[in-house]
């Protein structure tokens, strides 16, 4: 039964054949959705880069939303990336060479500030000719894009392929690219670079890229465009242009079904040619280990690093073959504060790390040292931590800590001591000091020493944080990574030192695991996943295999720069094929009396990709849905935003600027959703403090061979607030301690990996006070 959308917006004005009001709507079915298509638009579609599609914006309002079908506006002008060149099964992921913008935009705005209004995206193969064909998405897959605008007033910094092979893969997503100030151009005060990065995946070519009238992005004396993709070249290598059916290679470890209409290699799967490197022990104290220790000697050296963290010795090694405790490696406690570490060698045994009798509720306690010591007791029983800080220093200079983090770039809670004792509770923002928290409730001083040259602090506060922005303890994490840094002056400031590193806790009266720990290197690069804990993503709690290097099957980090997507003993088929991307810009004059900035706001739903397991066998496939939760504020949004701006931090009124969002208010302006195809479902986004309804995207998927209409190829329509006469709805306005609430489906007919589940936003303050 088709679905009908009417559109109510009227027409907008555009250079592009201006129309006339008043003209009956016409229908345009697309798959079981028959939607109202407006009497004329601003800019008439046959002109533009995609002319056979028609692009649509969801508008929520009241727990119901409606697709809106939007335009163009202003004058536009085209770019052309360089030419990426592949094979079959092969991976291009690189900051390509910079191009420059049409020589009359730059001579027209020299001295003077562009406000784009939108774009489109389109994959072109260009023949000898110079004739321009599109290029089918299950040719040529897009994973992901880093697109930027750049100024006379800023130098870019590019990654070299080596350095983005290196990066962490939240870093390299949208291509290590990086924006200064040089001090040159004509010296606005406006943005000198502008990231074009919202729904930036396979989705970009069917997905509207414009905004709302009068909302811009803002790039003062623009002269060059950066195009960083990740681009994956399945096309049919037998050369007859036909789709694959079952005849094109796949890994073995390729999770899609026989004749699958999309490509399995679209998802990077793990081949035979990626090499695993362990890296560390941590420890457990529920479920069994995802990676197990295989050998006795492994298991009393690695138990031994463990123990020596908590400042304690092992009393005896003992090697057990015993259903009642579990496989693998394990250290007790004993009653005067040595371990026994103990390897059983039946690894038939199914007892869980940790087993506790009915009723008694879990303590756990550990302790590390760095710049800054770190100790902790996780009470169960009366649901408090009990914190201690060291630092060797005299008194005078501040210290603290940051939990659950490995840089400032993850954002983390942290606990300052300053000068004189004082003890306050932080949320940090990338390389920048952040927001200073509300105290928590109950958060006591229970002690403060300075003895032999060390000041030891302890605290006492309750497991669970008063909101997102406070990290909460659980009595399920037994390894949490920290930074530690100390100042030279009393309050908190710039530090003088810094480090990383992470603290063991083991439990008391009951086995502990030693486990590995769940990073490394996967052919040769770092592997740390750094999954975020609740309420912040359910990822850990569902073990999910992208936060474990033992697990890791799929990916990212299988999928750098130059890698083959085929096993070590097939051959890559030697057809080469050459696809390049058109990128078509409409702008106008900035004019404040008319135009808003817009600046990005990104989240991640805990990691920048996860897998989708396959669901139980016999589950219909309407009820093979996996899902996934992510419970943030949005200050988490405005850094992670700024974070994935290039440049931007929270303080730049042109960026998510944390004090003007404070006095102001922020409106969303554009919700863009990035997932993946096949997998995706859509997802929801909801203000918690109200339970509104923000924004639901609902992917819509083509339904043949053509380009631009592929089956099981997907795009997002995303949500856009604005002006009523153009049938949007108003934006709320939300402030960064707005909490938020996000689900993200995805269909679990068939197992996944490498999915993602990000928010790509433009948003704008709200109005001056």
């Amino acid at each position: 039964i088709p679905i009908f959308f009417m559109k109510t917006s009227p027409c907008q004005p555009g250079t592009h054949n201006p129309c006339k009001m008043g003209k009956v709507p016409r229908l345009m079915v697309v798959g079981a959705l028959a939607i109202a298509l407006p009497a004329c638009m601003g800019d008439h579609p046959s002109k533009r880069l995609n002319p056979s599609l028609r692009y649509h914006v969801q508008s929520c309002k009241d727990s119901t939303c409606k697709l809106v079908e939007r335009g163009f506006n202003g004058e536009f002008f085209d770019v052309y990336s360089p030419a990426i060149t592949s094979q079959y099964s092969q991976v291009v992921w690189e900051t390509l060479p910079t191009v420059d913008l049409p020589a009359d935009v730059k001579k027209r705005f020299a001295n003077s500030t562009v406000a784009f209004t939108g774009h489109e995206v389109n994959v072109i193969r260009i023949g000898p000719g110079g004739e321009e064909t599109n290029v089918p998405c299950y040719e040529s897959y897009n994973h992901h894009y880093g697109a930027f605008i750049k100024g006379q007033g800023s130098d870019a910094v590019v990654a070299s392929t080596e350095d983005l092979a290196g990066m962490s893969m939240d870093e390299a997503h949208t291509g290590g690219v990086s924006f200064v100030p040089n001090g040159k151009g004509p010296a606005t005060g406006k943005p000198t670079a502008g990231v074009f990065s919202e729904h930036n995946g396979n989705e970009a070519r069917q997905t509207y890229h414009g905004l709302p009238t009068g909302m811009v992005v803002l790039v003062e004396a623009p002269e060059s465009f950066i195009f960083a993709p990740m681009q994956i070249n399945t096309r049919n290598p037998d050369g007859s242009g036909k789709r694959c059916a079952g005849n094109c290679p796949l890994p073995k470890n390729s999770k899609a079904p026989f004749n699958a209409t999309y490509s399995g290699i679209l998802e990077c799967p793990c081949t035979t040619r990626v090499t695993k490197e362990m890296g560390g022990y941590t420890t457990q104290a529920n479920g069994v280990c995802n990676g197990a220790l295989k050998t006795a000697g492994e298991c009393f050296s690695a138990a031994a690093t463990v123990i020596a963290r908590n400042s304690a010795a092992a009393s005896s090694n003992l090697t057990v073959s015993d259903p009642t405790v579990p496989a693998g490696c394990f250290v007790t406690e004993k009653a005067d504060g040595t371990f026994d570490a103990s390897f059983n060698s039946l690894s038939t045994s199914t007892t869980a790390c940790g087993m506790l009798p009915p009723g008694v509720k879990p303590i756990l306690a550990g302790s590390a040292e760095s710049v800054v010591g770190l100790g902790l007791v996780i009470n169960g029983t009366d649901d408090v931590v009990t914190i201690t800080l060291t630092v060797k220093s005299p008194p005078g200079t501040w210290y603290g800590v940051g939990f659950n983090a490995s840089e400032m770039a993850d954002l983390p809670y942290a606990i300052v001591v300053d000068g004189h004792g004082a003890v306050t509770e932080h949320k940090l923002a990338n390389h920048q000091a952040g927001t200073v928290l509300d105290k928590s409730p109950s958060l006591t001083v229970v002690s403060q020493t300075y003895a032999a040259g060390v000041r030891t602090t302890v605290l006492r506060r309750p497991l669970a944080g008063s909101s997102s922005d406070y990290f909460t303890f659980s009595t399920s994490v037994t390894t949490l990574p920290f930074i530690a840094a100390v100042g030279s002056t009393s309050a908190f400031s710039q530090h003088t030192a810094r480090a990383t590193a992470t603290l063991s806790l083991v439990q008391e009266d009951s086995p502990t695991c030693v486990c590995h720990s769940g990073v490394g290197k996967i052919n040769g690069f770092p592997f740390n996943s750094q999954c975020m804990g609740e309420p912040k993503s359910d990822l850990l709690k569902q073990n999910n295999p992208t936060c474990d290097i033992s697990l890791y099957s799929g990916g990212l980090a299988c999928c750098r720069g130059g890698t083959t997507l085929l096993d070590a003993d097939q051959i890559v088929p030697p057809l080469v094929d050459t696809v390049y991307y058109k990128w078509r810009f409409y702008y106008t004059a900035w004019d404040p009396t008319i135009h808003t900035n817009t600046f990005h706001l990104e989240w991640q739903f805990g990691h920048i990709e996860y897998d989708i397991p396959v669901a139980p066998a016999g589950t219909p496939p309407d009820k093979a849905v996996h899902t996934l939760t992510t419970r943030f504020t949005m200050s988490d949004f405005m850094a992670m935003g700024n974070a994935n701006s290039n440049g931007c931090d929270a303080n730049n009124e042109w960026c998510a600027d944390l004090a003007l969002a404070e006095s102001r208010g922020i409106q969303l302006v554009s919700g863009g959703f990035h997932c993946h195809s096949p997998a995706c479902l859509g997802g929801e986004l909801y203000n918690a403090d109200t339970g509104e309804l923000l924004c639901h995207v609902e992917p819509m998927a083509g339904n043949s061979s053509d380009a631009l209409n592929e089956e099981s190829y997907l795009w997002l329509p995303p949500c856009q607030w604005g002006d009523v006469s153009d049938g949007l709805t108003p934006s709320p306005l939300l402030y960064p301690s707005t909490k938020l609430t996000s689900i993200k489906r995805g269909s679990s007919a068939y197992g996944h990996t490498g999915v993602m589940a990000i928010w790509q936003t433009r948003a704008a303050y709200g109005p001056e006070v």
